[in-house]
Formats: structure tokens, C-alpha cells, sequence
């Protein structure tokens, strides 16, 4: 019988552990979803600051487009990588 109960605690002991270690996992799945959830908050705010310059850099751009400026404009280029 001492056997027994002592084993029976033994499990309870390790079922208690398994517990604390489950939960130690699931608050740091939450705090890593939560930082994730602010990164893609980020991105899509950033996607509409350039989309919106962009509008405002290409709203007065006309349709035509030539292989060479004319003499005396300038042209750029931006890159984003």
C-alpha cells in the first residue's frame, strides 16, 4: 500500500509539472501571436503610407511615355527592396 501511494504522488507531482510547464507554453504562444498580430499591423500600415505617395508622386503623371526625357528634364527612379 505505501508503494502505491507513494507512486500515486509521484504522478500527481509530475502531472503538476506537465501543468505549469503547459501553461509556461501557452503564454509564450500568446505573447509570440500578439507580436505577430503587430508586425502584420505594421506591414499594412506601411503598404498604405507608400501607396498613398504614390498616388501623390504619379498623380500628375501622364500617360505618355518616351524611351528618353526631352532635353533638360530630369527623370528618377525609385527602388524598393
Amino acid at each position: 500500500m505505501a508503494q502505491t501511494l507513494e507512486s500515486m504522488r509521484r504522478r500527481i507531482r509530475s502531472a503538476e509539472d506537465l501543468y505549469s510547464v503547459v501553461r509556461v507554453m501557452k503564454a509564450l504562444a500568446a505573447a509570440n501571436i500578439r507580436q505577430c498580430e503587430k508586425a502584420v499591423e505594421s506591414l499594412a500600415e506601411y503598404s498604405r503610407t507608400v501607396e498613398a505617395g504614390f498616388q501623390i508622386a504619379l498623380r500628375d503623371w501622364s500617360d505618355e511615355v518616351t524611351e528618353d526625357p526631352p532635353l533638360g528634364e530630369r527623370w528618377g527612379v525609385v527602388i524598393f527592396g
